[in-house]
């Protein structure tokens, strides 16, 4: 079995896949290597010393999810440790997570790739990404989490066609759904349940059917039902419209899912137990090709040692 250092000088950067290239971030994500294994991962760096409380509690609540969590359709956490970096004249500790890389990137970024032909994924393509997503929160639910934030943009793919769920900063965990709801007011808009915004009798395991749903018309379409509106008007939209309906040339079944997880009444949304057995995700095997862009071809030029934050 593969061993993981535990310290920063057992990784060399490749390429930073989020944050800039400065001590400005309290966040940055990088593509690298374990140091004479050739081995690639994810090193996602947070600032300990800047003073976000919020984000800090976040980061220690994705590290305590993550490390509970072993299913193939979850990225793999590996370890994490503290460093203290001198770069120049500036002193840094840091947290460094250590989790699998996923060489395809983000489905989101790979729907932006296919925005500039002005198409999302074909609807096959979407029912094996959903189909694999769904597993990956059916083991979630069980566990008595909710992830909150299910979106193209947190569900990651590489070469191979594997999927997998990431980012679970704002996850909740520890409810049991029979007795205990959520009441924070946590997500992104576009992709937010009606009882998420509401806050009357908190909310439950079904708010991330409802981002299932969103996030299957995502994939399709190359975009959200509520995309280029201002955040409010999209909190309005969502509890004063009709739920959206999926348009266009997909098949029924396709369009019966989205309706399914789109019930404006969480309790009837079906369980993702039971959307892995519906009509439109029977018989989902993984695709033999998909034209997946290269996340390493959009990373920017690593800068010089003195530099970057190390």
């Amino acid at each position: 079995m593969l061993s993981f250092p535990s310290n920063d000088s057992g990784y060399e950067k490749k390429g930073r896949i989020k944050g800039r290239n400065d001590n400005a971030e309290p966040m940055q994500v990088w593509h690298a290597v374990v140091k004479d294994k050739n081995h690639d991962v994810v090193l996602k760096i947070f600032d300990l010393d800047h003073k976000n409380a919020e984000l800090l509690d976040a980061v220690q609540k994705e590290v305590v999810v993550m490390r509970g969590c072993s299913h193939p359709n979850i990225v793999q956490f590996h370890t994490s440790f503290s460093v203290r970096n001198a770069s120049s004249s500036i002193v840094r500790n840091e947290l460094w997570l250590v989790l699998e890389y996923m060489d395809r990137g983000s489905c989101g970024h790979q729907l932006r790739k296919l925005r500039e032909e002005n198409r999302g994924f074909s609807e096959l393509e979407v029912a094996y990404i959903i189909c694999e997503t769904l597993k990956g929160i059916e083991y979630f639910h069980k566990g008595a989490m909710i992830h909150r934030d299910i979106k193209a943009d947190r569900i990651l793919i590489n070469s191979n066609y594997d999927v997998k769920i990431t980012d679970f900063r704002i996850s909740s965990g520890g409810l049991d759904a029979r007795k205990m709801k959520a009441r924070t007011f946590v997500g992104t808009p576009c992709w937010m349940a009606p009882e998420v915004i509401e806050q009357e009798n908190g909310y439950d395991c079904k708010a991330d059917i409802w981002s299932i749903g969103i996030t299957a018309m995502e994939l399709a379409k190359g975009r959200t039902p509520f995309e280029g509106q201002k955040p409010l008007k999209v909190l309005k939209s969502i509890l004063r419209s009709d739920p959206p309906e999926l348009t266009g040339e997909f098949t029924q079944a396709f369009k019966d899912f989205v309706k399914l997880c789109l019930g404006r009444n969480p309790a009837e949304r079906p369980p993702a137990e039971s959307l892995l057995r519906s009509d439109w995700l029977a018989g989902v095997q993984r695709p033999k090709s998909m034209t997946l862009a290269d996340i390493a071809t959009d990373y920017p030029p690593v800068a010089p040692r003195h530099a970057q934050t190390q």
